[in-house]
């Protein structure tokens, strides 16, 4: 059997007759996704929650009756201005009523431009930068948690839960992790009374830190805040070790993700004391979340992660909005997704006038090898955030 929240657990919401009967069938959604490249990783979970996601519409009846939805998808390979470019082969040549974004930052940010020239409704399942919804765009909605949030978060717990009066700062060099630096975590910890003794800048793909931790060393650091990916965030723990630092860490949402576990040896993991800021971790308790995973689990053979999570939720935001707007007019959509209402497995789903939804987030603790991955610590509600 399939699983099926928004039945088993009474999640479903109604479309009316009327609107059912004036969507158009075949349905044909497009989708941008890096599955090659240095994302590809966080490309394959969006893929595999999309894949689920629309299995199950399909098995609960379709969106407004229709089973035929066809998503047209490209990949990205982990490049912005190819992200944009299949955003116009899509628009001009597919002719998709409405795109579901990468979860790349960055290459969102470029296929921005493109859809709100266009009038092309732009979901985002999940991209961490404040400016995908703060540039006042009037096509595009993000349905998971801002980096401002979750950087807010992390700064009011650096600040008042592990109590460091000192912190280095090591961040990516993007838009990712530039602009959520200077604006929020910075001035964050200040406002704390935390004193910053360092703060270094860093590229994806770079493949030697050590530098930048014995700055922070130097500099008195009782601990190391690491604002970037995966891949950077395992080998600074590596060498945090393999230099005797040993500083704890409080990470970004970039390393809540099952790639960073598996890049950590045992020895790393069972020492590192880190700390980091996410909407989900697969240890959860929460009954609804705990089958959506043992689905997951079951179809992919791997770990979900809050992209492949929120992915899956995008699907039934999408079903409702289309069914709420009877029609594949770009006004019509646009007013409906604005009027989104829709309790997901990851968590509420509504949007401010910016199109970003309402999410809290939660700290979470790094468990050595031999226990879940992460435990949860600390919930900051979006009113709090």
């Amino acid at each position: 059997m399939k699983f099926s929240p928004y039945l088993a657990a009474g999640l479903l919401f109604a479309a009316t007759s009327a609107a059912q009967a004036a969507i158009p069938c075949p349905l044909t959604i497009g989708s941008v996704r890096p599955t090659s490249g240095g994302m590809a990783s966080i490309g394959q979970s969006m893929v595999e929650g999309l894949e689920m996601g629309f299995d199950q519409v399909k098995a609960d009846g379709g969106i407004g009756g229709c089973r035929d939805i066809n998503v047209i998808a490209y990949d990205s390979q982990s490049i912005p201005v190819n992200a944009a470019t299949v955003t116009r082969r899509l628009i001009n040549q597919d002719q998709v009523p409405l795109i579901i974004a990468t979860p790349i930052s960055v290459e969102v940010l470029a296929m921005m431009e493109v859809t709100e020239n266009a009038g092309i409704p732009l979901y985002v399942p999940s991209a961490a930068s404040a400016k995908v919804t703060n540039q006042g765009f009037k096509w595009v909605w993000r349905q998971s948690a801002v980096d401002t949030i979750s950087a807010k978060a992390m700064a009011d717990y650096i600040a008042t839960g592990l109590k460091w009066k000192k912190v280095g700062a090591i961040y990516e060099n993007s838009d990712f992790g530039k602009p959520t630096w200077n604006d929020v975590l910075k001035p964050g910890l200040e406002k704390g009374g935390v004193t910053i003794t360092g703060a270094e800048a860093i590229n994806a793909g770079d493949s030697d830190l050590s530098s930048q931790l014995l700055h922070m060393k130097d500099g008195g650091a009782d601990g190391v805040l690491f604002w970037g990916h995966a891949k950077e965030g395992a080998l600074l723990l590596g060498e945090n070790q393999q230099l005797k630092i040993d500083l704890p860490i409080a990470g970004s949402s970039g390393l809540v993700y099952p790639e960073f576990i598996r890049l950590l040896p045992a020895d790393v993991q069972d020492k590192t004391n880190l700390v980091a800021v996410t909407q989900f971790i697969s240890s959860t308790d929460d009954p609804a979340q705990k089958q959506w995973i043992d689905a997951y689990r079951a179809r992919f053979k791997r770990e979900p992660d809050a992209t492949s999570i929120d992915a899956y939720d995008a699907v039934f935001v999408l079903k409702q909005a289309i069914e709420r707007a009877g029609s594949l007019e770009p006004a019509a959509l646009q007013k409906a997704l604005n009027a989104t209402d829709i309790k997901g497995v990851g968590g509420a789903i509504s949007f401010d006038s910016t199109g970003q939804a309402q999410r809290q987030v939660e700290i979470v603790k790094l468990t050595p090898k031999s226990g879940p991955g992460f435990r949860v610590i600390e919930v900051f509600a979006p009113e709090k955030s």
